[in-house]
């Protein structure tokens, strides 16, 4: 039953999420048809992260009140219908910047109860020894679908237009909830009581409290924080930029090099749900921790003009680009599924949702800042330089990160 449970599952986020990945390359590109502007661009990118923020603690608290089986399935077919209302709109020639920015504001909103309550759940229908394994599945499927979706979202677009991938996308969050439908969960009400704002904080503030019990949890949320504001900005916007004015590479190649370390994250997934599954996490993340900068700094020096002199093929250039990102990707899985792992069996379950959204907020509260960041430094400084300089600076933190990952605290099982 379990493994219907979690196959059902694995479905439905897997199959909404290949259809998320194909309207992103969309939205975009349908934006600037629209306007013509990049600015335009940014304000419904940035609608989405700024409520997935503000999100985030109201998700936690209401994920831990709700049934999660029934949350999940309403939030993805509204989320689908949503979807439909926009694609009707794009048929008829209606939908402007302005209706796309609300609904994306409402959609982002969805997706934060969403991946609240589906963490949580995973959680309540996975055995502890299958758990590192499912989450590396689910990895992979995400991975797929990041592989995936922007391939085939640029080919629909360019041949179909926007209507049909807001179609598409509508119906794979309309499949999802239907899959989702048929989870065997039995709801255990864990609070009676009416939410009001008092109570909202007070069960906040629990979630808090769960977190700093973990001996050192906070530290490496802290440390996750920074690593992500000075790392998460080297795909979207580090490596467009270099890949076009440094490298001379085609909008093609700078997308292959991004499948590349998708694909890593893909393969490393499956390994370590398969050949490395019984392998103990803290070896799998202190390999991680360290190969990713080391590959990264790799490619530093390859970007720096002595370099580039002595190889004077794109075609070596990007061979090797694609190697050292498939490698770098491949290097990510394995720091992030074993801390992960570890840390869903720990959480008591009546505090789950507000912990995982509290370890949301905390690390990725930083991450608007690296975007701003980069774009200023980009413009003002030498790129191999910059990288190089990021790519030390992530290596010394993670060697100190290691010393503060809390490994006894992982192996306290939770009590029945």
């Amino acid at each position: 039953m379990k493994n219907k449970n979690i196959t059902l599952l694995l479905a439905g986020m897997g199959v909404s999420e290949l259809g998320s990945q194909i309207q992103s390359i969309a939205i975009p590109l349908f934006v600037l048809r629209l306007t013509g502007s990049a600015t335009s661009m940014s304000i419904v990118l940035l609608s989405s992260v700024v409520v997935s923020l503000l999100m985030m603690p109201f998700s936690g608290v209401i994920s831990d009140r709700w049934n999660r089986k029934k949350a999940i399935v309403i939030l993805d077919l509204l989320h689908g219908f949503i979807l439909l209302g926009l694609a009707y709109l794009a048929h008829k020639d209606m939908l402007t910047i302005e209706l796309l920015v609300i609904t994306t504001m409402i959609r982002s909103a969805i997706g934060a109860l969403f991946q609240t309550s589906s963490n949580a759940i995973l959680v309540d229908i996975v055995d502890q020894k299958n758990l590192r394994s499912t989450n590396s599945i689910a990895r992979s499927i995400t991975s797929v679908s990041s592989l995936a979706g922007p391939a085939i979202g640029g080919v629909l677009y360019g041949a179909l237009g926007i209507t049909i991938i807001l179609f598409v996308n509508a119906i794979s969050f309309i499949l999802s909830g239907i899959s989702e439908m048929f989870i065997q969960y039995k709801y255990n009400s864990l609070c009676s009581d009416k939410l009001s704002v008092k109570a909202f904080f007070t069960e906040f503030n629990e979630g808090i409290k769960a977190v700093k019990n973990i001996k050192g949890l906070f530290v490496m949320l802290l440390f996750a924080a920074f690593l992500n504001m000075i790392d998460a900005p080297i795909i979207p916007i580090f490596l467009p930029f270099v890949g076009k004015q440094v490298l001379g590479f085609s909008a093609t190649n700078i997308g292959l090099i991004t499948s590349a370390y998708t694909f890593g994250a893909l393969i490393s997934g499956l390994v370590i749900a398969t050949a490395l599954k019984k392998i103990d996490s803290k070896k799998l993340f202190n390999f991680g921790i360290i190969t990713a900068p080391l590959f990264q700094i790799v490619f530093a020096f390859m970007i720096f003009p002595q370099t580039l002199a002595l190889i004077t093929s794109t075609i070596v250039i990007l061979i090797f680009s694609l190697v050292l990102y498939f490698l770098m990707g491949f290097s990510d899985s394995f720091v992030n599924i074993p801390v992960y792992t570890k840390i869903q069996i720990i959480i008591p379950e009546e505090v789950r949702g507000r912990v995982f959204s509290i370890m949301s907020i905390v690390s990725s509260v930083f991450m608007p800042l690296g975007y701003m960041i980069y774009g200023f430094l980009l413009d003002n400084t030498v790129p191999h330089y910059l990288l190089l300089g990021v790519s030390i600076i992530t290596l010394l933190f993670s060697l100190l990160l290691k010393r503060f990952i809390p490994w006894n605290s992982f192996e306290i099982k939770k009590e029945k």
